[in-house]
């Protein structure tokens, strides 16, 4: 019987000539700029999902003259971008608006990126000092990360993996481990163990922070294989960007407001497809549509758990189905009555199941993440409210004076605490279904597969389909919608 994983490299192999894209165009054209010319099209094309993947691929259709419908569940456009306001008001100088998905922009070479700064908006950098908690008889709030004496061992993990040739199966944490099991089997006092066992604990205190929370998968997720892949193809620097005076969702509403008309509110429950025939999209509430060209921007989830296809997708997307997965996440974020850090302190990485705190660079605001098996454990009963009294009693440990504490109580000024939920079951965000992806295997061909269409009929956009570096962020998210239009026109 032949193995998955080479059933899915055979696949890969099998693709028709002409149909890899070039996702170093994708990143750097402008929106209407195409390499030839697009023929008339008298159909309607159908872009399931309202995300940034299903809005541009809809967008760059629309610029180009196709009819286009778009049906989304939700009562929002964005998806993963999604702002909350104080008092729930919406008002783009709204002070301490809170980004309760996507924190920021990353660049500079990324399609979001270049289309933020096309628009009205003022892109300033959001870096600053990464500072960390490091364990030793106590906890120890390092303010510089370069100058802790843990980094240089995080740089040596770092260069392990990358030239890791037999582990790409593996899971950073269980690379890790062996790391660590190897090391405490040569020590023979408790002394030197217990330091080893130390050293390893910040190091994955700095690992998660600097390698998973970059892709919002937690270690036990991200594989050796996948980190490679990304650290090889992606062409983003890693810097994050955040815009002074709006929100990301004013950002959505700026960059893809001529689409909003074409929104329908819909929950779609099934695609029936046959060739030669129109595409019938099926609702939830019984009714349904036809539609010529498809492209299905919904996120991985909902793809995996509550989207039919008749006839069913062809084995191998099935099987790639199989081997990729969608995190947890739970977002924890205190809003203070003021700053009470240096403008310069950007992120924090801390030895809990909350590994990383991101610092608003313009706001008095402090955001925890949870990933994975961490945050299924929080959202059992009202682990969200727990993970908030962690989350703030380790930064009344990290600023010192319970100084968090004190203005999170002054609620007269803003002062606030609270969690949104990206997980599977999530009632917070019910038609997302999860956090970004990871492939379980560690397969690059996984995520190829999933970018094919059907025929030249129905065709596929969101993160979870880029398999050049970009998975797992917003930027990579657009640059599969474009690419989908892209070849929804190359099928005229």
């Amino acid at each position: 019987m032949m193995d998955r994983r080479d059933f899915l490299r055979k696949m890969l192999m099998a693709l028709p000539v002409g149909s890899a894209i070039p996702w170093t165009w994708f990143s750097s054209c402008t929106p209407n700029s195409f390499p030839w010319t697009v023929p008339s099209f008298d159909g309607v094309v159908g872009v399931i999902g309202g995300g940034v993947a299903g809005l541009q691929a809809a967008l760059t259709l629309q610029q180009q003259g196709i009819q286009v419908k778009i049906f989304e569940a939700a009562s929002y456009l964005g998806g993963r971008i999604l702002s909350q306001f104080p008092g729930n008001e919406k008002n783009i100088l709204q002070e301490n608006g809170v980004e309760l998905g996507a924190d920021f922009i990353f660049g500079p070479n990324t399609f979001f990126y270049q289309r933020v700064r096309s628009s009205t908006s003022t892109v300033s950098s959001a870096e600053g000092i990464r500072s960390y908690m490091s364990e030793g008889t106590e906890f120890l709030a390092v303010p510089d990360l370069s100058r802790g004496k843990d980094y240089n061992n995080f740089i040596s993990l770092r260069d392990q993996i990358l030239e890791s040739e037999d582990s790409h199966g593996s899971s950073i944490e269980d690379f890790i481990s062996k790391l660590e099991e190897e090391e405490t089997n040569t020590l023979s006092t408790d002394e030197d163990i217990n330091a080893a066992q130390t050293t390893f604990t910040n190091l994955r205190t700095l690992a998660r922070g600097l390698i998973s929370n970059q892709f919002g998968l937690s270690l036990q997720e991200l594989t050796v294989g996948e980190y490679l892949e990304k650290e090889k193809q992606r062409t983003e620097s890693g810097k994050p960007y955040s815009t002074q005076n709006k929100s990301l969702r004013d950002i959505v509403n700026i960059l893809y407001g001529s689409v909003e008309s074409l929104v329908q509110r819909r929950i779609v429950s099934e695609i029936e497809h046959a060739e030669g025939e129109k595409i019938r999209i099926n609702f939830q509430d019984g009714q349904s549509d036809r539609v010529d060209k498809l492209i299905v921007a919904l996120p991985l989830g909902v793809i995996k758990n509550d989207l039919k296809f008749q006839p069913q997708l062809p084995e191998e997307k099935l099987q790639a189905l199989d081997e990729i997965e969608v995190t947890d996440c739970l977002k924890i974020f205190l809003r203070l009555s003021e700053r009470i850090w240096s403008r310069d302190l950007r992120y924090i990485y801390l030895p809990t199941s909350i590994s990383t705190v991101v610092v608003h660079p313009h706001k008095p605001i402090l955001m925890g993440y949870a990933f994975g098996q961490h945050a299924r454990d929080f959202l059992k009963g009202s682990g969200a409210e727990l993970a908030s009294t962690l989350f703030i009693d380790i930064l009344d440990r990290f600023f010192g004076e319970d100084r968090v504490s004190k203005h999170l109580r002054d609620t007269e000024k803003g002062g606030e605490a609270g969690s949104f939920n990206w997980s599977r079951e999530s009632k917070d965000a019910p038609y997302t279904k999860g956090g970004f992806s990871y492939i379980k295997t560690g397969n690059p061909a996984v995520r190829t597969v999933l970018s094919q269409p059907i025929r030249q009929d129905i065709f596929f956009a969101g993160e979870y389909t880029h398999d050049k570096g970009h998975a797992g962020t917003i930027h990579g998210a657009m640059e599969t919608g474009h690419r989908a239009a892209y070849e929804v026109m190359r099928s005229f």
